[in-house]
Formats: C-alpha cells, sequence, structure tokens
C-alpha cells in the first residue's frame, strides 16, 4: 500500500494530514469535493482512501458506496475520520462501505495504528492464498458488498472438505494441503470448463471455498461439482440451501439434504435484490453447516472418502 487519496473540505486539515502521510513514505493527492471524489479516485488510482463524514457539498456516506458500486474502486479500503464519536456513528460508517474509523482529533500514533491496519487489509485483498491461488476471505467480502450496494441478485456456493479435523489427526498437515490443492483445482476446472465464465472463486482458507455466481446457475453448478469430484473418488456432495431474508416475505423456506458418509459438503444462499443481509451476514449463514457437519464426521469412526482423497 503506497497511493493515499484525502478526500475533506477542510483545506487545512488536508494539508497536515498530506504531510504526515508523505513524512511516513506514502503518496498522497487530495479532494476537496465529495460528488468528485470517484473521478479523481480512478485517476489517482489510491491503495487507501481517507474519507471525510461531512463533507460541503455531500456526505461522505454517499461517496463511500459511490466507491463500493465502481467496478474499478470497489476494493479500495476506505477509512473514515469525523469528529462524531458515538459507537451507532461508527457502527453506521462500517456499513456504508468503510474499513476503519478515526474520531477526530485524533494523534499520529492512533493514525499510524490505522493505516497499519489498512495496509494488512489491502494485502489481504489484493494478494491470492500461497496454496491455491485464489481471492481471499477478504477479497470475497469487498466483491460481496460490490453486488449488494449495486443492489444485484448472486447466488454464493459454500464448498467445504468436511472432516479435516478428524483427517489431521489420522494424517500430516500435508495431506490436508493435498486435499486443499486438489479440491481448489477441481473447483478451477469446473468453472472453466463446464461454462460458468461469469462466476468467480475464493478460497476462505483452510478447506473452505465460496463461488460468487448468477442464481440460475446453482442446480447445474452443485451437479457439475457432485459429478467432477466423484470422478476423483470423493463421495457424493452434501447440500444444503439457505434463503438470505429480504424485506418483503418470499415464501421460500429453508431446504436441507445431508449425506452423512459425504466427505465433501455444499450449501448456497440466494440473495435478491431488497436484501438487508450483509457480506458477512451471507457468510456466517453459510458458515452454519461447517460446525454440522463437523459435529457429524466428529461422531463418525472414520470420514469416508478422506482416505482416496488425501491420497
Amino acid at each position: 500500500m503506497n497511493k493515499i487519496l484525502v478526500v475533506d473540505d477542510d483545506q487545512d486539515l488536508v494539508t497536515l494530514l498530506e504531510k504526515q502521510l508523505q513524512s511516513s513514505g506514502y503518496t498522497s493527492s487530495h479532494c476537496y469535493q465529495g460528488r468528485r471524489a470517484p473521478s479523481v479516485a480512478k485517476e489517482f488510482g489510491p491503495d487507501l482512501i481517507i474519507l471525510d463524514v461531512m463533507l460541503g457539498d455531500d456526505l461522505g456516506f454517499h461517496v463511500s458506496r459511490d466507491i463500493r458500486r465502481d467496478k474499478a474502486l470497489y476494493k479500495t479500503p476506505i477509512l473514515f475520520h469525523s469528529s462524531a464519536d458515538e459507537i451507532h456513528d461508527v457502527e453506521h460508517a462500517l456499513n456504508q462501505g468503510g474499513d476503519g474509523y478515526l474520531t477526530k482529533p485524533y494523534s499520529r500514533d492512533k493514525l499510524d495504528g490505522q493505516l497499519d491496519s489498512m495496509r494488512r487489509l489491502w494485502n489481504a485483498i489484493n494478494t491470492t492464498c500461497p496454496d491455491t491461488h485464489l481471492p481471499s476471505l477478504e477479497a470475497l467480502r469487498k466483491f460481496l458488498d460490490h453486488l449488494i450496494f449495486r443492489d444485484e441478485e448472486f447466488a454464493c456456493v459454500y464448498i467445504h472438505v468436511a472432516g479435516l479435523r478428524a483427517l489431521h489427526k489420522a494424517r500430516s498437515s500435508e495431506k490436508i494441503k493435498v486435499a486443499t490443492e486438489r479440491t481448489a483445482r477441481l473447483l478451477k476446472k469446473t468453472i472453466q470448463f463446464d461454462g460458468f465464465y461469469e462466476s468467480t472463486t475464493f478460497h476462505l482458507g483452510g478447506g473452505y471455498f465460496m463461488v460468487v455466481t448468477d442464481p440460475s446457475n446453482v442446480v447445474r453448478l452443485v451437479n457439475c461439482l457432485r459429478a467432477r469430484f466423484a470422478y476423483e473418488g470423493v463421495d457424493a456432495l452434501s447440500s444444503a440451501s439457505i434463503p438470505v431474508p429480504v424485506k418483503k416475505s418470499t415464501g421460500e423456506k429453508k431446504n436441507t439434504v445431508r449425506d452423512g458418509r459425504s466427505a465433501l459438503a455444499v450449501g448456497s444462499v440466494h440473495r435478491k435484490p431488497g436484501s438487508t443481509s450483509g457480506a458477512s451476514s451471507i457468510i456466517e449463514r453459510l458458515r452454519h453447516i461447517d460446525s454440522d457437519d463437523e459435529k457429524r464426521h466428529k461422531r463418525a469412526s472414520k470420514p469416508a472418502g478422506h482416505e482416496h482423497w488425501a491420497g
């Protein structure tokens, strides 16, 4: 992380802040008008945006939402700074696309601390996982926020190599790495060769993966995954479908189908326009499948399919 854009209508504060940033080795630029901020950001290409909440011509929240909607800018971390210091002010800022919050006036140490956090976040968003070469959990959060702020319809398919804890007890960590790499490789093959060109795959860490796709693809994607993984000698995938709450009732019901012998688990969430669920909520709804499957595999004497899968 090197380039920082400061968006604030207080010119004296901007001058002071830029001096501090430049003395720390950052390249900085500024924008005094909120409405111009997205276009200035596109031209400057910042790694971080420091954004005031109360701007002379606009609200910082409007700017942050515009940035999250933009295909070229949505990954950029946003650090809000404001004189408002109530807990609900901070929470609202983070729900409007912010990644951090500084209360004015703030010390150099607090600024440096937030910059360190934003640097770690930027690295996580822009660095692929070393074993699978897939985008990370933080990249997934930003991508989901991008779709949510655009109010787009999408589905998340959650793939979990179930029972890895049990496998860890019986095998070395190298075997777990092999199982994870195989899962990633077969996911990539499914997306590439079975025609899911508009889908994006993420590695959440360990044996956890997520594919973001069009809702119309979910059934065919799961079937293709079943076929491709079965060909590799893994038992049929278990599946669970969890609807996301929307503003108006859709009549959807929870539908869960499980196979106690499965070596893999798959779940899906369908996000419809108008849904109030954020990225973290969607990820957590899917992760509950993990705890259910781990309990099931813990009761089993030996998770089926892993002997061949970890090869």
